[in-house]
């Protein structure tokens, strides 16, 4: 919808409810022949009279009535949602869409979600779980997590977190079937898996 026929709707619907031109002029802050030329225009444009006026009284027309019906309940609703929209500024609301590979969920965000929603009830946060690299703009994800080695060149990174170590494990069984890898090979590493030195430390004591 362009500009002049929204503000001409506005206009007509203040019109209606201050019940005269001058009333509604002094609310808007205009003058009551400029609420005049926008009439005419949006009835011109729309091709059909909206209100019946005369030097005492004005109304609106059946189809006045009729495009009342719909505007009204409209104005409102996008008044609600600029009230909305205002009052986000001084607390956050809604959604973040965050995705992190498996480490980082684990070890980062996860243990974070708890104070989040506490201290901001009204922010719910989806968390996508994803080891490969995702384009987090395409699929609308508010922001990613990854470690720092696997960022490319043009994205904007902040630290979230200290360096954190990763660590291979393997069961000796596995060792003594396929020996000790030299190199982290996927194909090979099909049944390691991987976390923090610290989480690990203690419960590593019977892994090689």
């Amino acid at each position: 919808m362009d500009r002049e026929l929204w503000s001409g709707l506005a206009v007509f619907a203040e019109i209606v409810e201050a019940g005269s031109f001058a009333k509604a002029a002094a609310r808007l802050g205009l003058s009551a022949s400029a609420l005049s030329h926008a009439m005419r225009s949006l009835e011109d444009r729309l091709r059909i009279r909206l209100l019946d006026r005369t030097t005492r009284s004005l109304s609106p027309t059946s189809a006045g009535e009729q495009l009342l019906l719909r505007l009204r309940p409209a104005m409102a609703s996008v008044e609600d949602m600029l009230t909305e929209l205002d009052q986000a500024r001084d607390r956050p609301v809604g959604r973040v869409r965050v995705n992190a590979h498996r480490p980082a969920a684990i070890y980062v965000v996860l243990p974070r979600i708890a104070t989040l929603a506490q201290r901001y009830p009204e922010v719910a946060v989806e968390l996508v779980v994803n080891d490969g690299l995702v384009d987090i703009v395409a699929e609308r994800f508010d922001c990613g997590v990854r470690h720092a080695g696997g960022l490319q060149g043009d994205m904007i990174s902040v630290r979230i977190s200290e360096p954190m170590e990763l660590v291979f494990a393997a069961a000796p069984s596995y060792l003594d079937a396929h020996g000790v890898p030299a190199t982290p090979d996927p194909p090979r590493l099909a049944w390691t898996g991987y976390a923090t030195f610290a989480a690990c430390r203690s419960a590593c004591s019977g892994v090689r």
